[in-house]
């Protein structure tokens, strides 16, 4: 295939001219810690409901 037609490959790479940035970029700790905590604080209160939940359906 002659890459003029190769549109996905194109589009690929205009995305990645546009969104993605020329090098490398720092991360900060704050960032990363940030990224990690939600996960984290989601799935403990998911579990925090689910354990008041099922007390209260055990408990009659």
């Amino acid at each position: 295939m002659r890459p003029e037609h190769c549109v996905t490959r194109n589009h690929i790479e205009v995305w990645h001219e546009r969104l993605l940035p020329s090098g490398a970029d720092r991360i900060t700790f704050l960032t990363v810690l940030r990224g990690s905590l939600l996960p984290i604080l989601l799935w403990a209160g998911v579990a925090c409901f689910a354990y008041v939940v099922y007390n209260l359906v055990a408990g009659f």
